[in-house]
């Protein structure tokens, strides 16, 4: 799955622990949220929400973390249930 876009016809969220890049933004954010947004960095999901449209809390790598839309990354390992 690397490089690979989530895709909406994935039935169930993306698990905390996979590696992502952020992208570009596509999402609408209040102003608070976009100030802890970074661009082009890798990070990992920490957890997801859904109550108003899906969407993921990355950490970075330098420890800090964003709320991104599913189309705002790329995946780069993707972490399964088994």
């Amino acid at each position: 799955m690397k490089g690979y876009r989530y895709s909406i016809v994935m039935e169930k969220p993306l698990l905390p622990g996979t590696k992502v890049r952020t992208l570009s933004e596509h999402g609408v954010f209040v102003a608070e949220a976009r100030k802890k947004r970074q661009w082009g960095v890798e990070g990992t999901i920490q957890e997801h929400h859904d109550s108003h449209g899906l969407f993921y809390n990355i950490k970075h790598s330098d420890g800090t973390i964003g709320s991104y839309e599913p189309s705002e990354f790329e995946i780069l390992e993707l972490i399964l249930k088994i």
